[in-house]
């Protein structure tokens, strides 16, 4: 299904103002939408590990409760000096959910342009890294299509990896996707969590972001590899160069051959 830009003719782009009041009935639509997405949510955040859909669930329900009360599509919200631009906020958030893994630099840079940077959103903050870590799957299926990518793949120890990419029998490549918003330096916890995870699985292990490490970070990395620990770094946009990672993964594979 092509899909508009923001802002082209021929529909209303992310962040412009539909405003029409509701009906009576779907006021009343609205209220029961709102109470059973957010009664979903609430109980999929204990019994489920998608940090974005559970999120998602939270935030359309109280979307549609607030519509139900007001009895009109929610554009604005003001809290204090805050104003909260609510029909803008979910129809981003639809959009993250439902877009294809190569719609993921148009998706980011939405999602980073909704989120407040001082008090960053949960919501949008756990789509961003789904919508990274998609477009990196993606990335490996298609580079790699006789490779499988696993998503979520257990390691022991409760612990889950976002991506395993299998080489052969008992052979693969462990990768941490993380985004951070604005391309602010990874901090020495995300070599610590990579290297949890090799002491886990003894796989060599990726970590793939769109910012750099901060120079303790790096450091830090440097020391583990000295000492023999099988942990890397590579710096990866979705809409950027391809080749380092690219490099780096097939450097990978080859020594676990």
């Amino acid at each position: 299904m092509a899909e508009m830009e923001p802002g082209e003719e021929g529909g209303a782009g992310v962040g412009e103002d539909v405003s029409a009041p509701l009906s009576r009935a779907a006021q009343i639509g609205a209220g029961a939408a709102g109470v059973g997405l957010t009664g979903a949510g609430a109980v999929a955040v204990f019994i489920s590990s998608n940090q974005a859909g559970t999120v998602a669930l939270v935030l359309a329900g109280a979307i549609f409760l607030l519509m139900m009360f007001g009895g009109a599509p929610l554009h604005s919200l003001g809290f204090g000096e805050a104003n909260l631009r609510f029909a803008r906020k979910q129809q981003v958030v639809k959009d993250a959910i439902d877009s294809p893994a190569d719609q993921a630099p148009r998706v980011l840079r939405n999602l980073e342009s909704i989120d407040n940077r001082n008090r960053p959103d949960p919501t949008v903050s756990a789509l961003t890294e789904r919508v990274y870590e998609d477009a990196l799957a993606h990335f490996f299926a298609s580079r790699f299509p006789q490779n499988a990518v696993l998503r979520e793949k257990p390691v022991g120890a409760g612990r889950r990896v976002d991506l395993a990419v299998d080489f052969g029998p008992d052979r693969q490549l462990i990768v941490e996707a993380r985004y951070s918003r604005g391309g602010s330096p990874l901090s020495s916890k995300i070599v610590d969590v990579a290297a949890s995870y090799y002491t886990l699985t003894q796989s060599p292990v990726l970590v793939v972001s769109n910012s750099p490490l901060s120079k303790a970070a790096a450091d830090h990395l440097r020391a583990l590899q000295e000492s023999g620990a099988d942990v890397h770094f590579v710096q990866w946009l979705p809409d950027g160069d391809d080749a380092p990672l690219l490099h780096a993964v097939q450097q990978l594979m080859h020594r676990t051959q």
